[in-house]
């Protein structure tokens, strides 16, 4: 179990278990983690996570592409805008 920095681009070892650990010792290994990190960390909040994020410069590339599948061909859209335009 890892334990991320602020912004997930690094982490901590918190605990190894063995690979042949049962799925009772994982969950009761991320249920004790799960109970320190309530314990323990502030909760964020979100714009001001943004805005530090920013102003860092933390580059987040995510596994999941941006944008929107609007119309249902199963890739996203890039194009910009959509919708009506107002007074229309």
């Amino acid at each position: 179990m890892i334990q991320s920095d602020k912004f997930g681009q690094r982490g901590s070892v918190l605990k190894q278990l063995p690979v042949d650990a049962t799925s009772q010792e994982i969950i009761s290994a991320l249920l004790s983690a799960n109970e320190s990190f309530a314990k323990n960390e502030k909760r964020k909040v979100y714009s001001d996570h943004v805005a530090e994020g920013q102003r860092k410069r933390v580059y987040f590339e995510g596994g999941v592409e941006y944008g929107e599948d609007r119309d249902g061909d199963g890739k996203i859209d890039h194009r910009g805008g959509g919708g009506r335009t107002p007074g229309r």
